[in-house]
């Protein structure tokens, strides 16, 4: 079966990872706090600290 150049797999397209550093970058464009961030994603804002401070921890 031939595929276009451009066209990935499944898996390729949709793993996607995000570094503590893009987060921080991320959340500070939005001009969000890490509360409303953690309130928005449902998640507890110690998970959101964690990870921005990138304290070594596997999230995958």
């Amino acid at each position: 079966m031939l595929t276009h150049r451009f066209e990935k797999r499944r898996d390729e397209r949709t793993s996607m990872s995000l570094t503590p550093q893009q987060c921080r970058a991320a959340r500070a464009i939005l001009d969000r706090s890490q509360d409303d961030i953690a309130l928005r994603a449902r998640i507890d804002i110690n998970a959101s600290q964690i990870f921005e401070a990138g304290d070594g921890i596997d999230f995958s």
